[in-house]
Order: structure tokens, then C-alpha cells, then sequence
């Protein structure tokens, strides 16, 4: 499966959300991905998801992605909600730095700008139709700070989609220079 293709506007899966079939009360299921591998992704690997229909909820829980051995991406107690005119994914994620040297290198974050960071998390609403997400109590270390909630309240306002690379990497170098830590 390519990645891309699952949240295109017309794809199977954008499809299935918007029939709102997973909104029976009567569907109850658990469904398990794994994968060393995404293609089209070559940089996640070691993929596990877990999935819960539960009485009309969609629910991703205990799962974990592996960002180039640099990052571990814990996600949890994500759910799909939906209505006649939005569908949203709305939730939290951790990430775990086990090398901080290889992801500052990826991200071409200046010496200056690079601070010992353990782990951060974050609630995000990704909305389907608009192929957009809003960052919401983003912490650091288990810290948030006004300077980090200024800086996501200005992104949250740009109202601009991440998902095209060269736009995610201006973020994640922005953040860091914005951070006093």
C-alpha cells in the first residue's frame, strides 16, 4: 500500500470513513497492522498499528512507528470522528529521540538552534476533507512554554497542509529556532 494513495480525496479508505459505516453500533473488531516497511515512506520502518472498531468508535491505539532509528513515534488513543460535511482524526502523539544528532542532521538544524531533547508530544486534529492539521499542548520534556504556543497558534493559523515535504521541513527547522528551551 502506498501511503500517498490512503488519504487521497477519493481513495478506498477516505470513502470508507465518509459512508460512515464505521459509525454502527453494531461493528466491533480489532484489526493489527505490522510492517517492517511503508512504500513510498523510506524512512519509517518497524510499523505497528493498532485498530479498534468499538461500538461505532474507530479508535488507534498502542501503536508505534520508527523514524530512521533516530525517533520513535508512539501514537495513542486516536479517534475518528465524523459528521455529514468533516471527518477528523483527532489525538495525541509522543516521540522518543534516540539520536538527536541524526535527526538534527536530517532536518539541517544549525549547532546553535539544537538543544538535549528527550521526548515531546502533542494532541493534533487532522481534518480529511481539508488535508489539514492543527497542533494543539505540545510539550517538550513534559514542559510546554509560551513561545511554543505562540508558535503553534501562528502555524494553526497559516491554515497550510504539512504533508508536502519541503513544507514539514521548514516547520521542524522554524520550531527549532523559535525554541528557546
Amino acid at each position: 500500500i502506498y501511503m500517498k494513495n490512503l488519504f487521497l480525496e477519493n481513495s478506498l479508505f477516505i470513502n470508507l470513513i465518509k459512508s460512515e459505516i464505521f459509525n454502527n453500533q453494531n461493528l466491533n473488531a480489532n484489526i493489527n497492522f505490522s510492517s517492517n516497511s511503508i512504500n513510498g515512506v523510506n524512512y519509517l520502518k518497524n510499523i505497528k498499528l493498532e485498530t479498534y472498531l468499538d461500538q461505532g468508535n474507530f479508535i488507534i491505539k498502542n501503536s508505534s512507528l520508527n523514524w530512521q532509528d533516530a525517533v520513535i513515534i508512539k501514537i495513542d488513543n486516536i479517534q475518528l470522528q465524523t459528521s455529514i460535511d468533516e471527518a477528523k482524526f483527532i489525538g495525541e502523539i509522543n516521540f522518543f529521540f534516540k539520536d538527536l544528532t541524526k535527526f538534527y542532521n536530517y532536518y539541517q538544524i544549525r549547532r546553535n538552534y539544537r538543544k538535549n531533547i528527550k521526548n515531546m508530544s502533542l494532541d493534533f486534529i487532522f481534518n480529511l476533507d481539508q488535508n489539514k492539521v492543527s497542533i494543539d499542548n505540545f510539550k517538550i520534556d513534559n514542559k510546554s512554554s509560551e513561545e511554543l504556543s505562540s508558535f503553534l497558534n501562528n502555524f494553526n493559523s497559516q491554515n497550510q497542509s504539512i504533508f508536502n515535504k519541503l513544507r514539514f521541513r521548514n516547520f521542524v527547522k522554524n520550531f527549532f529556532i523559535n525554541y528557546d528551551g
